[in-house]
């Protein structure tokens, strides 16, 4: 009965609320969980969506863009990074943090900045092997490049 618009909260919410467990790692993971969750766009979505829009509606000069490279570089340094050894963010449970991860990865990766990274280019293979993934992406469109 209530209207959402961040994306975070959407999954924390329903994750809490119709999860029944499912989604959320085990108890000791709840606060890695929770900065996953919120990294995704508290902190990656901002030179992701600034290099998919700066070159094309914002005016971006080359050295902001170079900016927005250098940001995006060192944030997908550190997730290829905290992937290692892992199957997911939180270790070998999938949760909603990696779905809203995903996105910006996958935009990432049209963007040719994901590569290449070795943990992260099987990570995102593997999220976009699931079952749901697959049926998402039947329904609605794989990702693409704005146009304009």
């Amino acid at each position: 009965g209530r209207v959402m618009v961040e994306s975070s909260a959407i999954i924390e919410y329903i994750v809490d609320r119709f999860g029944g467990g499912k989604l959320l790692p085990p108890d000791t993971g709840r606060a890695e969980y929770l900065e996953w969750l919120h990294f995704a766009e508290g902190t990656l979505g901002m030179p992701v969506l600034m290099r998919l829009l700066g070159p094309m509606r914002l005016g971006m000069s080359d050295a902001g863009l170079g900016f927005m490279d250098a940001e995006l570089k060192k944030q997908l340094d550190w997730v290829e990074s905290q992937l290692e050894g892992k199957s997911f963010l939180c270790g070998e449970t999938f949760t909603g943090a990696d779905i809203n991860l995903e996105y910006l990865l996958e935009h990432a990766e049209v963007l040719g900045q994901a590569q290449p990274r070795r943990n992260l280019s099987h990570y995102l293979a593997a999220l976009k092997a699931r079952p749901a993934y697959i049926k998402a992406i039947d329904l609605g469109g794989p990702i693409t490049l704005p146009q304009g």
